[in-house]
């Protein structure tokens, strides 16, 4: 593994790496999928998960273009870091186009429907559209949020109504946080790996076409060692300029791999070969010499 990483800079011992084990670059592809998931994993884990948090989209929506509709809906009390205090009943649920949110007093007993994201005393339970359920807990908050102080505010003049509506949508984010974040980091590790194996295994067939002198350069295993090898350089790069600002570089990262790995391969196949055999040509006359 670490023989890969050293050589791994050079067009020419990338090629020289063709003759290695097969299992230590299956496992070194794997340790390359996971740092280069990295930067795309610390924008999900930044944002609580959102882009996978359909309840929290629609909900941000509605804060945007009518937070009254949120506002007005809550009830009296607070939602504490271990349990939510109801002091009085809300108007109505808040209804988003596909997502119902329903709030209950210790014990109540409710109907369960698809699509429900019922408030309970000591957790958040979201049943989904397959009548499954994803319990969240109150812990995930920052810090307590007062639905009755969110709704006195709401009513002062020139209040920021979206602002205000937006603080109940951030707390239902941090309570479902920890299940979306898991989510979103797995089918990302799981999204890259299909992508790069396919990758992998397409250009390196397209690879098989190549010749030199008329020659055929490297076998398909090897192509597939060559490759994985050249995946570094441009890892190193995309990973660190995405690093540096990871909530807008981090897609960045993956065209600069996408386009690099390639390249590299490229690079080791044409120059490598010439050199190794150069290298060849000259052991052989160095030999003749001496007999």
């Amino acid at each position: 593994m670490i023989k890969i990483i050293k050589n791994s800079f050079s067009f020419k011992n990338i090629f020289s790496l063709r003759k290695e084990k097969g299992i230590f670059f299956a496992i070194y592809f794997i340790i390359i999928i996971l740092i280069m998931s990295l930067p795309q994993n610390l924008a999900i884990i930044r944002n609580d998960g959102l882009k996978f948090n359909n309840i929290v989209i629609e909900l941000s929506d509605l804060a945007k273009n009518n937070p009254n509709q949120i506002v007005e809906k809550l009830p009296d009390g607070t939602i504490e870091k271990t349990v939510f205090v109801m002091d009085s009943r809300s108007l109505g649920n808040i209804s988003t186009e596909k997502f119902e949110i329903a709030f209950y007093d210790k014990n109540e007993q409710y109907e369960i429907k698809k699509n429900l994201v019922a408030f309970e005393y000591d957790k958040v339970v979201y049943y989904d559209g397959n009548g499954s359920k994803l319990v969240g807990k109150y812990q995930s908050l920052d810090k307590r949020i007062n639905l009755t102080n969110l709704k006195a505010r709401f009513e002062v003049i020139n209040a920021d109504q979206t602002e205000i509506a937006m603080e109940f949508v951030n707390g239902v984010k941090q309570i479902f946080s920890p299940y979306f974040i898991t989510q979103g980091i797995l089918m990302t590790l799981l999204g890259n790996f299909l992508l790069n194996t396919l990758l992998l295994f397409i250009i390196c067939a397209i690879l098989l076409l190549i010749r030199i002198d008329y020659k055929k350069v490297a076998s398909y295993k090897e192509y597939l060692k060559i490759y994985i090898a050249s995946f570094t350089l441009p890892l190193i790069i995309g990973v660190a300029l995405s690093l540096i600002s990871y909530k807008y570089l981090a897609t960045f990262s993956q065209v600069i791999i996408q386009w690099g790995t390639p390249l590299m391969a490229v690079g080791a196949i044409f120059i490598g070969s010439k050199k190794e055999k150069s290298e060849q040509t000259k052991k052989v006359a160095k030999q003749k010499n001496t007999m």
